[in-house]
């Protein structure tokens, strides 16, 4: 919904909040063995490429390599790499976990269900917005 368009149940158009599209995970790994999908469990994340760690954003309270949970069919894809905030390994490829676009921010995971580190990652929301 956050991004230009998504292939959820057809070919919609989003809000445009984030340059980018919402595309189906595919139903195969990098070598092609089948994977299952959706997503379902924690999995590890870790900053983008080129950085070492989150700082600077409501990822800041997360060390690199903590799991938050995930229930998705679906991956984000920036339009401009610099606006991937975090990414995680699926089925060998690495897929945007969460985005930020100005002061828009997605997540792909459900901090609501990851535990400690969810709620760290929910309070830096909350303290953004004072």
């Amino acid at each position: 919904m956050l991004f230009d368009e998504s292939e959820e149940f057809g070919r919609w158009e989003g809000l445009g909040l984030i340059p980018g599209r919402v595309v189906k995970i595919p139903p195969e790994d990098l070598n092609g063995r089948p994977q299952r999908v959706p997503q379902v469990g924690w999995n590890s994340l870790f900053p983008v490429k080129g950085k070492k760690n989150f700082e600077g954003s409501i990822l800041c309270s997360v060390a690199p390599g903590k799991e938050v949970y995930f229930v998705h069919s679906y991956e984000v894809k920036p339009a401009n790499p610099a606006d991937r905030l975090a990414e995680a390994s699926f089925g060998g490829r690495s897929i945007c976990a969460a985005a930020q676009h100005g002061n828009v921010i997605g997540c792909q995971f459900h901090p609501e269900k990851s535990g400690r580190v969810g709620l760290s990652i929910i309070q830096q929301f909350l303290l953004q917005t004072e």
